[in-house]
């Protein structure tokens, strides 16, 4: 079961196409903050499927807004995949330069 609520799931839904047989999703929408009733809702619609194997997935930042129950969840076979960052048009090293030279540049002057 994928328990997805982040903005574009398509490319997580890709993955999963390629590398499981079939799996069931529950979306919420983006930046979803997770209630005790959309934790019963999972949880039944993990329990309704029907596969001997069986497991919930869902990304590191669901994860981190499913943390706070961490005891009702604590049962259940939940895993997080992570999630690689990427920049648009290789510019990752570009971001990086420009973060060191800030750092390297700054410089603290409160009396101004």
């Amino acid at each position: 079961l994928l328990v997805c609520g982040i903005a574009n799931p398509k490319p997580l839904k890709e993955y999963l196409l390629k590398n499981v047989y079939t799996y069931y999703q529950k979306d919420y929408g983006d930046h979803h903050i997770f209630s005790i009733d959309d934790l019963k809702e999972i949880k039944e619609r993990f329990s309704n499927i029907s596969a001997k194997q069986k497991i919930i997935i869902t990304t590191e930042k669901d994860a981190v807004r499913l943390a706070k129950f961490n005891d009702e969840l604590k049962d259940l076979p939940l895993y997080v995949l992570p999630i690689r960052h990427t920049f648009l048009y290789d510019e990752g090293e570009q971001f990086n330069n420009l973060i060191v030279s800030f750092i390297r540049n700054f410089s603290f002057n409160p009396t101004t």
